[in-house]
């Protein structure tokens, strides 16, 4: 418990900066890359602490997602065309949930396949748009395996950086993740998609 509280702590104080005049991530690109090195070191930390076992190491890399992540910009990016439809009918905050539960668990399951070794920030751009969102590119050292790059799309919306969207090894996490969204709502309606996701992803709450 104490170990995860350190990490929780240390979580929240880098996660939480203070506002600034500078209230884009392509205005602060110093501060967006701190943030995703931060989080890299974080994950990395967390993944490797043998005095977590299973269930809390789960808990304590759900808090740092959780935080470092705009489940919100997410969960409209994901649902698309989907996303008036899933308001008009009262299921936005159901969605969010099985969004956030979705994210974490698929992006703790591939970190833990890739076993993570070490993160490098090692280059920053301005994204595509004018929402001042910025691309910053990291190094990834693995255990096993050929090094390799990730961009990770960052925003800052009142002096708070968060993610809202991942590229490694050409796989697009918020293009893959909307493709499937869109497939599964097209078979199975809305109200299907939701409790396939509840069904899938649920337990992965821990009661949340």
């Amino acid at each position: 418990m104490k170990a995860k509280m350190k990490y929780l702590f240390m979580a929240l104080m880098f996660i939480a900066y203070p506002v600034t005049a500078q209230d884009r991530a392509t205005d602060d690109t110093a501060g967006s890359s701190e943030f995703i090195q931060n989080l890299g070191n974080q994950t990395i930390g967390i993944l490797g602490d043998t005095t977590l076992n299973a269930d809390e190491r789960y808990l304590t890399f759900r808090d740092l997602f959780s935080k470092a992540t705009d489940i919100n910009t997410l969960t409209r990016m994901l649902l698309g065309r989907h996303y008036k439809t899933v308001v008009s009918k009262g299921h936005l905050d159901a969605y969010q949930k099985s969004v956030e539960d979705y994210i974490i668990s698929e992006f703790e399951e591939q970190i833990q396949l890739i076993g993570f070794n070490s993160v490098e920030v090692t280059d920053t751009r301005p994204a595509k748009g004018d929402r001042g969102e910025l691309m910053v590119r990291t190094k990834i050292k693995v255990k096993k395996g050929d090094d390799f790059e990730a961009d990770w799309r960052v925003q800052k919306k009142k002096g708070v950086f968060s993610i809202i969207n991942v590229t490694v090894l050409g796989y697009n996490f918020a293009v893959s993740g909307r493709q499937l969204f869109q497939s599964r709502i097209k078979e199975l309606g809305i109200e299907g998609h939701l409790a396939e996701l509840k069904q899938e992803y649920a337990h992965k709450s821990f009661g949340k």
